[in-house]
């Protein structure tokens, strides 16, 4: 007989930085963003999304930057979805980061998670952490909502399933989204889908990924059915290239890739995304 599915609130004790107040000062600063310079073979519909819809910056939310650099055993609320193949921990306190994700066949944990959770200025709005898998929303970069609380509640489906529903209104593009995440009896995979609301009369642009953080080692290689993709370099430029041949290094092994780069997978419409 199977283990039955089972959705549990807990407290997960963390290593954990202070993220301090946010800051009273508006953030009207422009975003550290540079302007693109496309290089040759972009399609005119990715340049377009390109130029589409950049913000000028976070306002109005408040920056996040007076967090400690000493961390201490926290006590945070988690919510745990578990059945006899997967276990998977999310903490709503924090963006709904999904912090854990455990094969139980293999003991083996299929995420990179730190020993702890210390902030650094690599988000929107400054403070982020690194491990688990993170939910971003608005425009390029780490979400506004990534050191962030959301609103979370147990959801029960007609069929007797618990889910764990997580949302918030986002104030950059004024849309509300959410995140439902729920571990069928006999599944073998989290199930997790992403609904954003729309409230306006007008369209709003967007942007959504989901960012998760795997162990690398020089064994890591990252595959998809392309031969191209588009890359975003730090100096503001996008070209579309082989990843195989990356100023000299096959980059698809991102241990002998020595240079920070965003790829962006060049996936023909009839292969599976």
């Amino acid at each position: 007989m199977s283990l039955a599915s089972t959705l549990t609130v807990t407290s997960l004790t963390i290593e954990l930085a202070e993220l301090g107040e946010e800051s009273f000062m508006p953030s009207v600063q422009a975003l550290l963003e540079p302007p693109y310079t496309l290089g040759d073979g972009i399609p005119e519909e990715v340049a377009a999304g390109v130029r589409w819809g950049k913000a000028p910056n976070i306002y109005p939310y408040p920056m996040q930057e007076n967090y400690t650099r000493d961390t201490s055993a926290t006590a945070l609320t988690g919510v745990v979805l578990e059945n006899e193949h997967v276990k998977a921990s999310f903490l709503p306190q924090l963006g709904g980061r999904l912090w854990e994700l455990t094969d139980k066949a293999s003991g083996k944990s299929l995420l990179h998670t730190q020993d702890r959770i210390q902030f650094a200025n690599l988000a929107l709005r400054n403070a982020w952490f690194a491990g688990g898998i993170e939910y971003n929303i608005g425009t390029r970069g780490h979400s506004p909502t990534t050191c962030a609380p959301l609103h979370a509640a147990v959801v029960r489906t007609p069929d007797g399933l618990d889910l764990l529903r997580m949302w918030e209104f986002d104030r950059l593009r004024e849309v509300v989204f959410q995140i439902d995440a729920w571990l069928p009896e006999d599944s073998k995979v989290l199930l997790v889908a992403v609904r954003i609301r729309n409230p306006n009369a007008e369209t709003v642009p967007m942007y959504w990924w989901t960012n998760a953080a795997v162990p690398q080692t020089p064994q890591t290689r990252v595959l998809a059915p392309a031969t191209h993709a588009y890359a975003t370099d730090y100096d503001g430029s996008m070209t579309r290239l082989k990843p195989t041949d990356f100023h000299g290094s096959d980059a698809t092994w991102p241990d002998r890739n020595k240079r920070a780069a965003d790829f962006f997978f060049d996936i023909a419409p009839e292969e599976r995304r």
